[in-house]
């Protein structure tokens, strides 16, 4: 995993990498995305069917932006404010904005889908920048 920080003009970033998902809660507010059971904590999640679920009150957006490239911390903030729901179906190329439990901002770029199924099996990747809001 890739751990880097830098100033963002908007926000600044909090964290960069690869993120596995799975069935487990991951909280995206920690230093670094970890598993949080189904606790207070948890933030995004995968469903079986290639769905991906916000928990504790995390919503996510998905990216249809129409620029080229992927969406800033203010085209994330801005398109999670107006179109944030609890879940989104993950295909090919997917982009997602998030605003996690905690407020922050997160952009998550689907780079391997997993098999759909549940369990074990039901893992997918993702890179990922999040952003804080203070």
């Amino acid at each position: 995993m890739t751990d880097h920080r830098s100033p963002s003009a908007a926000g600044s970033e909090r964290w960069r990498g690869s993120l596995l998902l799975g069935d487990e809660p991951k909280d995206l507010d920690a230093e670094h995305p970890v598993g949080a059971g189904y606790s207070p904590e948890g933030d995004v999640y995968l469903l079986p069917g290639d769905e991906i679920e916000g928990w504790n009150g995390t919503v996510i957006s998905l990216w249809s932006g129409h620029r080229t490239g992927l969406p800033s911390y203010e085209e994330c903030a801005d398109t999670v404010d107006a179109e944030g729901t609890a879940k989104q179906r993950l295909t090919e190329n997917t982009v997602l904005c998030v605003r996690t439990s905690a407020g922050n901002i997160a952009r998550l770029r689907l780079t391997e889908l997993g098999s759909g199924g549940s369990g074990s099996e039901n893992r997918t990747m993702f890179d990922i920048v999040i952003w804080g809001t203070g």
